[in-house]
């Protein structure tokens, strides 16, 4: 079982190479929750190649970007600068804090989510636990607080779900779900 956990973890650290989306972090936390291994954690060699190859190519291209503008038909005078190499050094460390997650709700503010009805206080903790929620992803906004028994998917490409049920109060949940919830969305933009 280890080893299919280890595959899991590992392709989950390759996809987060290029793209942190919010259910990428959330495989690692629950991955990590269950197998409490970070060194599971690590990237492919083929991986972090191509991570590195498309580092390199980006950074050459603002380098000529900045560089070679054109202004009144003529290239800006060379900089010493200029010669200086591209820097070579790449990091792929996910510094999200994890453990932050466990404190965003606590049992009677999951309390204040579940309730049957609009109330002034469910809008004033939302805003409250928005403001959190953006700690952790600076590019995020509440989207629905809601209770089902159905499957329900979250209408945000980069949902970010939390559990608001007394048994799971505060679960990170993934993009699909059921029970009592509160959705954030993460509008971050990822270049492809």
């Amino acid at each position: 079982m280890i080893q299919r956990g280890a595959e899991a973890a590992q392709a989950v650290a390759n996809y987060m190479l290029f793209d942190d989306n919010p259910l990428m972090k959330r495989n690692k936390y629950f991955y990590g929750k269950q197998y409490k291994k970070d060194e599971l954690f690590t990237p492919s060699q083929e991986m972090m190649d191509i991570y590195q190859k498309r580092e390199l190519e980006a950074r050459y291209l603002e380098f000529m970007e900045k560089i070679f503008v054109i202004k009144d038909g003529e290239l800006p005078p060379e900089q010493a600068d200029d010669h200086n190499p591209l820097p070579m050094n790449f990091h792929v460390e996910d510094n999200f804090p994890y453990s932050e997650i466990s404190k965003l709700l606590t049992p009677s503010e999951c309390k204040i989510l579940r309730a049957a009805f609009d109330t002034k206080e469910r809008d004033i903790f939302v805003k409250e636990l928005e403001a959190r929620v953006k700690l952790l992803w600076p590019n995020s906004s509440f989207s629905s607080v809601s209770c089902g028994s159905h499957v329900r998917e979250s209408k945000c490409e980069r949902a970010i779900v939390f559990s608001s049920e007394s048994n799971d109060c505060g679960e990170w949940l993934g993009k699909w779900f059921t029970g009592c919830v509160v959705v954030f969305c993460d509008h971050k933009h990822v270049l492809a």
